[in-house]
């Protein structure tokens, strides 16, 4: 999570130090066949107030994005809100929301929908909504969670909680 310009950092690479922030995302297949994506940030040490400021506004945008995913929508309503949220926020405009179908079969890969795609939403249909926000110099923040679509809207799938994790004593 350090300057972009470390990146990548080849083993053993730098130490991590106090201050810097580590991206984790975990995507896997489970025990009934479900593809499942988990995207969070750390800080190793208490984070600084844009550190803090930053994550708040990538998991915004993925609830604008969220909060987009219900039955008759498209997956172009749910990228056009979280591109709404981040230029709201003062970011520059992008067109990739990073939202993803969840498969069903072990061996598929997940598919990466455009923000222009019109596909109708359906009550059972499960997507990841993972928008990265970019910062020149930095590596993105990305806030990632599996949504089930509802009658009544979007259920969050993933119990992780969505705060900044502080990593103390190091």
């Amino acid at each position: 999570g350090g300057p972009a310009e470390a990146e990548p950092l080849r083993y053993p690479g730098r130490r991590l130090e106090k201050g810097d922030r580590v991206n984790q995302r975990v995507q896997g297949v489970f025990l009934d066949d479900y593809y499942g994506i988990l995207g969070r940030c750390f800080s190793i040490g208490e984070a600084d107030e844009e550190t803090k400021r930053l994550w708040s506004c990538a998991v915004g945008a993925q609830e604008a994005g969220a909060a987009a995913l219900r039955p008759g929508a498209t997956v172009a309503d749910a990228a056009a809100a979280v591109s709404r949220y981040l230029t709201e926020k003062g970011f520059p405009e992008d067109d990739t929301a990073n939202i993803y179908g969840i498969v069903y079969r072990i061996g598929e890969a997940p598919v990466r929908y455009q923000a222009s795609e019109r596909m109708i939403l359906k009550p059972g249909m499960v997507l990841a909504v993972t928008p990265k926000l970019c910062v020149k110099g930095q590596d993105p923040f990305c806030c990632a969670d599996a949504y089930r679509i509802t009658e009544e809207g979007c259920v969050r799938l993933t119990r992780t909680s969505r705060e900044l994790s502080e990593i103390r004593g190091w």
